[in-house]
């Protein structure tokens, strides 16, 4: 998909082309402010945007979750980045609400999550067996929350959520059939 006034270019790694944006011209004597690099002019912002979003693409564990490269997140990683130093964390200072069936809190993707969860209506507290056996509220959540550098022993299965930087509460509702795997 090319945007209106975008051409597509070839990606330094593997995938979809990435998709450039027309340049960032600022007024004359006007710049971007910056928290590691003082005030940089649009193409140098652009420059170490491009430069940190490239890393992000070729990180296996943002690769794993499809919908960030769709979506061009490694471009608002990079820009958040960039603006407010490398130790950002995305979501940060936001406060995300999740109504689901509930949330294993001690899956391996919210190791480090500022996550909690308020139980509806008597529905039971969830957790699992086996890391890899999840409830649909688990997924959903680990969309946005699932942190970096998840279980070393799970690697091949660790993602990273949209906005894990976030605070997270999960609101676990009851479901509407008596099968727990039913939404």
């Amino acid at each position: 998909m090319v945007l209106a006034g975008c051409a597509p270019t070839t990606s330094p790694v593997q995938g979809p082309p990435v998709t450039r944006r027309p340049p960032i011209t600022l007024p004359p004597g006007h710049c971007i402010d910056t928290a590691e690099h003082g005030c940089i002019s649009g193409a140098e912002f652009e420059s170490r945007r491009d430069r940190i979003a490239r890393e992000h693409l070729a990180d296996p564990e943002y690769r794993r979750q499809k919908a960030l490269e769709r979506i061009n997140a490694h471009q608002a990683y990079a820009a958040l980045e960039v603006v407010h130093g490398s130790g950002t964390r995305p979501g940060e200072g936001v406060s995300i609400g999740v109504i689901d069936s509930g949330v294993d809190l001690d899956h391996y993707e919210f190791a480090g999550a500022r996550l909690t969860e308020h139980l509806l209506q008597g529905v039971p507290d969830e957790t699992a067996n086996d890391p890899r056996d999840f409830s649909h509220g688990t997924e959903v959540t680990s969309v946005i929350a699932a942190q970096p550098e998840g279980s070393v022993d799970l690697k091949p299965y660790s993602f990273i959520g949209l906005a894990w930087g976030a605070d997270f509460k999960v609101f676990a509702a009851p479901l509407s059939g008596p099968d727990p795997n039913s939404y």
